[in-house]
């Protein structure tokens, strides 16, 4: 095994261990809720003696327990009326139509807003308002309040279960896991009821093998805004007819996907409105006197069209209720117009007539009861109201009790309070006689039950210490050991530990502990086999790193302090620079407005390095006589030694300032303003200004492409005919036709698009870009170097396109005719052979890589955002011109450009960083851009092909800062070769020195080959200083979520943060290790040209 093979493995074993202490702080941080799998029922049996002689103390937690287990036993009857009240039958029937993302003000009437003035979605509802102005004793409406995250699945399970879901589910979004708490649809069933479901697939997912009959359909995809809703009308009328169910739900998802799609200020989202006011009033209209409408939303959406999070537009929908039976008086009940969505599950228990489900924490809903009776009874509609009452309470404190005993969550005190509470509401009840109490004892009842579920909320989720504090500590422990490691061992003291046995021990301790944590599960010696993993994997592999650093210890020693000699002034502030954005990340308003302060610090990097060495002298550029002449002066001032790096960093700063207009708003921004609008992709009826922006994304694609080909064309590395050639050089063309081609099929109108083509059409562009971009990154791992190699013998070859091959014909013939020292004869013997592209044979491999992974991240982004990569393209090309020239000019000796300074790291690291903003991301789930998962799936359902694209669009610039990664040391080589006149040696040279240094450099990439050792060490320092550089960040994430997990802000701002950097952080881990990979492979492939021309010509 050679030397890149060995760092290679260590490298991929330092990632690992990195990925286990993020996880394992993961499985302390991000906890679920426990859940219970206890069902209600409407009676219990139970032995109820120790009750009797205990019922007269005072209340206590046991008898607060015995009470709620003795509701209903057989041996005492604690209610005048029967035990089957508690479960009363109900001849009613519930439609329940729930438009995804029904926003609360789409459906209040705004009577304010003149006809010509309102927005698409507002006042498209008028069949709500006229329902609530012509009968008001049949209709109701509230602002339904969801709990957060805001994600489809999460609302169903709140919808169903009454329960509150953790901020972690919001993960399962897309892979529903049948739920096994109690819910209405299992209570239903129990109570021999059926129940017929149509539309999003999500409910069958959830709940298989419920419904009497079922019509789902694919809920994914977020760019059909039709199949779903069409379906449901196909089969909602016939089955509304029927009488042979109880329940009817149909979900409807076109508003919601006209939001991801379009946002709701577009002309599809009052087409979508007004389809489900026709759909609301032909149900009106074709219910019975005991069937009851239910029109809701599971959350809002932004102004943008998105969802997931907790603001206010997100969290708040409507709930529209109507009933040809009048509710209860106002008289009887307390009127709110606020609900939170839990609270429909009691009202739908005491609607159709079964038990709360066990794990609701919603409170019964009393005035969208119907009266019991037509001749206006009050007697019955009193006994009915307060009987559901009764139950919603008891079920509750049951909960609480039981969960209390098996979780012991709550603080004794607490339950304490609790339970006064609750006996102090329980006497109350025996005194509710009339109207009057009733109304008293509702009000007492929302006081108690929002003071239960309010203390549920405070402390649902609980933190496991021992895995946030372990992960924290292995973490940091790992960071410190990896930086005695990369930094403190010198290159052949590493590569001698290398050469023993410390690969075989490390991976060795990785199997024994992951087959150890197996067994041990399986013979139940540990309860959790992925924490034992986690724990012993690192701490002995810590162990591990710490004892070679202590023999080392006198080497890391001398090392760093020979280092020390040498330090610039800039390796101390770009530390303090670095260590100032990761403190930062503290402050949850740094976090909001990260993307401003990355953009700082990236420009301020920049801009100290290009003064980070002193300025030579410059009285020898012109004459002292002429000093005052302008012409002379501007000659004075182009060559100025630093004039070079100055013109490129103004370039630098104007363009990342460019780049904020793509950034994108966080609800918390409230200054900020969107440069960007849409989704990305083109859009029917665009602006003037939007269309004018189109066009200049297709200028900007064609010049990105074109400017790269160019590069590797005048490189040397587009001659031929190889696989790699012939498509690194059609290949993007074709791309740049497919995605510009399916943008604007995007862009025409639903109708005409709907007519010219059918649904797998519009997916054949973007399929074609994917195979085409394949089978490019595929050549460039396979093939590995761009290299033509002509034999001088041959009369004619081939040369591609329009090159300007002449001069190069010219200058080699010069160059020949000049170090030939024999005679014309001797030269025309020499036969070796020309190789076109040698000398940037690293660097062009990297280039054909980042171009084609660029085209596929241009494709997923759209067209709105396309101009980020471009941008990010010219703003990469330039830092590495930058840096390129300060080594150049900085170097004593060529070796010394095998080491890359941690300010070039940092300026690297925060590039790519900010880009996460600079693309138009955000971390926050509504944030995300959904759109992504659908770019040439069609009708596919594989969850797994929509999170890789969604991940690859979130996530871009972190895979191309990472697998490009290598160019921070082999561009200075590719770049002398190219622009040798750019560069100056350093004025510290001798002759002989310069003369050296000029001819090492000359080979170009070719000397990373011939000193292949210093490369092989070079790279795995290169690649380990970006680890630790995201490593701290990641850690300081990690210990701010920690500190912060009580905080207001946690799962509204740093939950998410730290969600958004650990998955940034493993893919930059992979990006990394694919860089490294090709590094290997290039080398290789070098390797085994260079010795076949050996061979050869020998």
């Amino acid at each position: 095994m050679n030397k890149f093979w060995k760092y290679f493995l260590l490298l991929a074993w330092l990632s690992y261990l990195f990925v286990c202490g993020v996880l394992l702080f993961t499985r302390g941080f991000l906890l679920t809720r426990r859940s219970l799998v206890d069902r209600a029922s409407c009676t219990e049996n139970v032995d109820c003696s120790s009750y009797l002689k205990n019922s007269q103390e005072e209340p206590s937690a046991l008898n607060t327990q015995l009470y709620l287990d003795c509701l209903d036993g057989d041996q005492l009857k604690l209610r005048q009326s029967e035990a089957s009240v508690r479960c009363a039958k109900s001849n009613r029937r519930v439609v329940l139509i729930l438009i995804d993302a029904l926003r609360y003000d789409f459906a209040r009437y705004n009577h304010s807003v003149k006809e010509e003035e309102r927005q698409p979605f507002q006042n498209r509802l008028p069949i709500i308002d006229e329902l609530l102005r012509t009968v008001p004793n049949n209709s109701l409406l509230f602002k339904f309040i969801a709990n957060p995250p805001t994600t489809t699945m999460q609302r169903l399970k709140g919808l169903t279960t009454g329960s509150l879901p953790t901020f972690i589910d919001i993960g399962s979004n897309f892979a529903a896991a049948e739920i096994d708490e109690d819910n209405i649809l299992d209570q239903l069933i129990g109570q021999e009821k059926n129940i017929v479901f149509m539309g999003d697939d999500t409910w069958t997912s959830l709940f298989p093998k419920r419904f009497l009959r079922q019509y789902p359909y694919p809920s994914f995809n977020v760019w059909d805004l039709d199949t779903v809703d069409n379906g449901i009308l196909k089969h909602l009328t016939p089955e509304i007819l029927k009488k042979d169910w109880n329940l009817l739900i149909a979900h409807f998802l076109g508003v919601d996907h006209c939001g991801h799609k379009y946002g709701p200020y577009h002309a599809e989202m009052t087409r979508k409105l007004n389809q489900m006011n026709d759909v609301i009033r032909d149900i009106t209209n074709t219910i019975d006197e005991d069937t009851i409408l239910i029109v809701m939303g599971d959350h809002g959406m932004t102004q943008s069209g998105d969802h997931g999070g907790e603001s206010s537009d997100e969290v708040t929908s409507a709930l529209f209720m109507f009933s040809p039976a009048p509710f209860l008086s106002s008289e009887m009940v307390v009127k709110t117009d606020v609900v939170y969505q839990v609270d429909f599950v009691p009202t739908l228990s005491a609607l159709l007539g079964f038990p709360v489900p066990f794990s609701n924490l919603g409170k019964v809903i009393l005035e969208a009861l119907p009266v019991t009776r037509y001749d206006k009874n009050i007697e019955h509609d009193l006994s009915f109201a307060l009987n559901v009452l009764q139950n919603n309470i008891e079920q509750m404190m049951l909960y609480i009790n039981t969960y209390s005993r098996r979780i012991q969550a709550f603080s004794k005190e607490k339950i304490s309070t609790l339970t006064e509470k609750f006996h102090a509401l329980k006497k109350k009840m025996d005194s509710v006689n009339d109207t009057a109490s009733l109304k008293s004892f509702h009000r007492d009842s929302i006081e108690f039950l929002n003071f239960l579920r309010e203390m549920c909320e405070s402390v649902w989720i609980q933190f496991d210490s021992f895995s946030m504090s372990r992960g924290l500590v292995l973490t940091l422990l790992l960071i410190f050991f990896s930086t005695f490691i990369v930094e403190g061992i010198p290159p052949d003291h590493l590569y001698k530990v290398l050469d023993g046995c410390f690969l075989w021990v490390a991976y060795g301790i990785v199997v024994l502990c992951a087959c150890s944590s197996v067994v041990l599960q399986y013979f139940r010696i540990v309860e959790d086999m992925y924490l034992f993993t986690y724990v012993s994997t690192l701490t002995i592999s810590i162990i591990t790193m710490a004892k070679a650093v202590v023999q080392h210890w006198v080497d890391i020693t001398n090392q760093w302090y020979q280092s020390s000699k040498n330090r610039r002034w800039t390796d101390v502030l770009s530390r303090f620079t670095h260590m100032c954005s990761v403190v930062l990340l503290f402050s949850n308003s740094f976090v909001v407005e990260e993307g401003t302060v990355l953009s700082y610090l990236l420009n301020a990097t920049v801009w100290l390095t290009v003064f980070s060495t002193a300025t030579p002298k410059i009285d020898n550029y012109v004459s002292k006589n002429r000093v005052n002449d302008k012409v002379h002066w501007m000659k004075r001032v182009f060559q100025h030694p630093k004039f070079k790096q100055i013109v490129l960093a103004l370039a630098f700063t104007f363009l990342l300032r460019l780049s904020h207009q793509f950034w994108r708003c966080r609800e918390e921004q409230k200054w900020c303003l969107v440069a960007v609008e849409g989704n990305g992709y083109f859009s029917p009826g665009k602006s003037g200004n939007t269309k004018l922006a189109s066009i200049t994304t297709m200028i900007g694609l064609g010049l990105f492409v074109s400017f790269m080909r160019i590069w590797l064309r005048d490189s040397g590395n587009l001659v031929g005919f190889s696989p790699l050639v012939v498509l690194v050089r059609y290949a993007p063309n074709v791309i740049v036709v497919c995605v510009a081609g399916f943008w604007m099929l995007q862009g025409l109108p639903l109708e005409t698009r709907s007519k010219l083509f059918v649904p797998w059409q519009l997916h054949v562009l973007p399929c074609t870009a994917y195979v085409l971009i394949g089978c490019g990154i595929i050549s460039v791992f396979v093939q590995g170097i761009s290299v033509y190699v002509m034999e001088k013998k041959s009369d004619s070859f081939t040369v591609y396109g329009h090159v300007n091959i002449i001069p190069q014909i010219f200058h080699k013939i010069k160059k020949e005719i000049i170090s030939a020292e024999g005679s014309e004869k001797d030269a025309l013997k020499n036969n070796s052979p020309l190789v076109y592209g040698l000398g940037t044979a690293y660097s062009s491999s990297f280039v054909m890589l980042a171009k084609f992974v660029s085209l596929l991240v241009i494709l997923l982004l759209g067209d709105a955002f396309a101009n980020s990569i471009v941008l990010m393209g010219a703003l990469t090309t330039i830092l590495l011109a930058l840096l390129c020239i300060d080594r150049l000019e900085n170097t004593l000796i060529s070796a010394q450009l095998f080491h890359v300074p941690w300010p070039y790291v940092l300026c690297w690291g925060l590039l790519f960083s900010y880009f996460f903003y600079g693309t138009g991301h955000q971390p926050t789930f509504p944030g995300i851009h959904w759109n992504a998962a659908f770019v040439g799936t069609g009708q596919s359902d594989s969850h797994i092909i929509s999170g890789i694209l969604i991940c690859i669009n979130t996530f871009c610039s972190q895979i191309i800062g990472g697998i490009t990664l290598p160019l921070l040391l082999t561009a200075p080589f590719s770049f002398y070769i190219r622009f040798s006149r750019f560069c100056q040696p350093n004025n510290q040279h001798g002759d002989m020195v310069k003369t050296q240094y000029r001819s090492d450099l000359k080979r170009g990439d070719l000397y990373l080959y011939e000193k292949q050792t210093l490369t092989e060490h070079a790279v795995f320092k290169l690649c380990s200083k970006y680890v630790l550089f995201h490593s701290s960040r990641m850690f300081c994430s990690m210990l701010a979520a920690a500190i912060h997990c009580r905080h207001l802000m946690a799962w509204m701002i740093f939950a998410p943060r730290f969600i958004f950097e650990a998955i940034s952080f493993f893919t930059t881990l992979g990006a990394v290790l694919v860089g490294h990979f090709l590094i290997i492979r290039v080398t290789a492939k070098v390797d085994q040209l260079v010795n076949g021309l050996l061979k050869k010509h020998s």
